[in-house]
């Protein structure tokens, strides 16, 4: 959601601030705490997400952004849902009749892709460790990283889950 929108929007020459709540995954105390096994799994368990499946749609957002061929690369591939019965026997439910696939992929992993996109932009700027404290309908965001801040936007998207501030 936030990042991918952050870089379309980037990309169509906006000038974009993303107020990131997550720590700068470049720094070294980031990365420790968002180290992955073989697998792609977080090794802190406190910090693992489920991870998100990518369909056609997704896929053609990350076309648009060049990086469909990068993120491809780390997907393992779904072909439906395995039902297990009260019997114990086993039948896979196929996505897709014609044999399409559904993408799996670690949600930081992605999440990551699209920050490191994201950095490149001379466009951007990115506030990490930012918590949003309130959102006034004039546009203005009060937000705390280090310290207190606040900025003033024509246009705000929220991306940032169910728990949101916005």
């Amino acid at each position: 959601g936030g990042c991918m929108s952050a870089l379309l929007m980037a990309r169509r020459g906006f000038s974009v601030h993303v107020l990131e709540k997550r720590a700068n995954p470049k720094d070294a105390s980031a990365q420790s705490s968002h180290s992955s096994d073989v697998f792609g799994q977080l090794t802190d368990v406190s910090k693992r997400s489920i991870n998100l499946a990518l369909s056609e749609r997704g896929i053609a957002a990350l076309r648009k952004v060049g990086l469909s061929d990068t993120v491809l690369a780390a997907c393992l591939p779904m072909r439906g849902r395995m039902i297990h019965t009260v019997t114990g026997e086993t039948q896979l439910q196929p996505y897709s009749l014609s044999g399409k696939v559904i993408h799996s992929i670690s949600r930081q992993l992605l999440n990551d892709v699209l920050m490191e996109e994201l950095l490149k932009l001379p466009n951007v700027s990115i506030t990490f460790e930012a918590q949003i404290q309130k959102v006034d309908s004039d546009g203005t965001v009060t937000y705390k990283s280090d310290t207190q801040h606040k900025i003033t936007s024509t246009m705000l998207i929220g991306a940032d889950g169910a728990f949101s501030a916005v």
